[in-house]
């Protein structure tokens, strides 16, 4: 692996300065643990307990490699000190106010990585670290994304974040009322939607790029579906449902919402909790030990991974979502909101477990993610 710290250093070159204030960074610190490593403490990460496999402090911008040798997988926390110091008057300065601020960094290769270490450009208190492999290798973020929730008073809220992940709006737009009874709501692409009532009528929405609604009622395409435990949403056209004795279901319709599949059996045995759709014909399940299982079929409904464990201690997330293509939002129980993605080879990429929001309620529904 190697280091690059690119965060300026020193009061010289400090990373803010106005009349009345300069702030400036002292030092880098970057620790390297093994990923499956798991410590007890208040960081859901690395726990405040953990000893680091190796550790380096930057006090200037410079690269340093670290070759941990093993075949493993690691993640490292960075952290950054810095100094703020206040004008007393036109010619005095107060005393040093000091203060860390912390970034992690998931999914390590052991050879052939390199991660940089760069000061944040929204807020000069922070810093970012970014990561790829030697070589070509798929980014974070495939692309912007969409995310639904419903709130307390029942609206429905439309979140949307560019291919950096930075949110358009962080409070949302509210897109529809009255969504708080439905029995479940399932998103996919270009603004499409699917609601099952109470009475077990399942309904397709489609709304602009504006967030109007074509039809403000929804256009009924199917009934009965109240007695399914989960029901799933892939790519458009695409649904799944367990029954209550783990029969998974497999439902297709075209671009005119005409069925041509309805209740095919395509496996058994299937729990109904812990599971979501990630995307074109794939499922994930989170297990009673927290492990995060693969599986996927192709567009003749034949298996081709089955139960494949690609993560662990995914058991404490409140809410898990996919939108397709590796993508994984996870929300924990203090808010924070979390962004995955693996590759095709099923391995998480650098980057992954990117906090990009803070204060997510999931409420009844749980997140909702656009399934491309």
């Amino acid at each position: 692996m190697q280091f690059y710290n690119k965060v300026p250093m020193g009061e010289l070159d400090a990373r803010s300065r106005t009349d009345k204030e300069v702030l400036y960074f002292t030092s880098i610190k970057v620790r390297v643990y093994d990923q499956d490593d798991f410590f007890g403490g208040n960081d859901w990460r690395f726990g405040v307990t953990g000893i680091p496999r190796w550790e380096h402090t930057f006090t200037a911008k410079g690269d340093v490699t670290y070759k941990p040798g093993g075949g493993k997988r690691y993640k490292a926390r960075v952290t950054g000190s810095y100094v703020i110091r206040k004008r007393t008057s036109e010619t005095t300065w107060g005393p040093e106010e000091k203060g860390d601020t912390d970034e992690f960094i998931e999914h390590l290769e052991d050879d052939g990585q390199w991660i940089a270490i760069e000061p944040y450009p929204y807020n000069p208190h922070n810093i970012e670290v970014k990561a790829g492999l030697d070589g070509p290798a798929p980014s974070l973020f495939a692309g912007g994304g969409t995310l639904y929730l419903v709130n307390g008073d029942g609206n429905l809220v439309r979140y949307t974040h560019d291919a950096a992940g930075t949110f358009e709006n962080y409070s949302g737009q509210v897109i529809g009322w009255g969504w708080g009874g439905l029995r479940s709501i399932h998103a996919v692409r270009d603004g499409g939607v699917y609601t099952i009532a109470a009475d077990g009528t399942l309904r397709y929405y489609h709304h602009n790029g504006a967030g109007t609604w074509d039809d403000i009622n929804g256009k009924v395409i199917g009934s009965g579906w109240a007695g399914f435990p989960w029901v799933g949403a892939g790519r458009f056209g695409q649904l799944y449902a367990i029954t209550s004795d783990g029969k998974l279901l497999y439902y297709q319709h075209d671009g005119n919402l005409a069925w041509q599949l309805t209740g095919v059996e395509i496996g058994n045995g299937w729990p109904t909790t812990g599971v979501f759709a990630g995307g074109a014909n794939c499922l994930y399940i989170v297990n009673g030990s927290g492990e995060l299982l693969y599986y996927y079929h192709d567009d003749a409904r034949i298996w081709k991974v089955t139960g494949l464990k690609i993560g662990v201690g995914w058991g404490g997330f409140s809410s898990l979502a996919s939108s397709g293509n590796g993508e994984i939002y996870g929300v924990l129980p203090n808010g924070n909101l979390l962004f995955y993605r693996h590759d095709v080879n099923k391995k998480f990429i650098a980057g992954s477990s990117r906090v990009i929001g803070w204060g997510w309620g999931v409420g009844k529904h749980g997140l909702l993610a656009s399934a491309r």
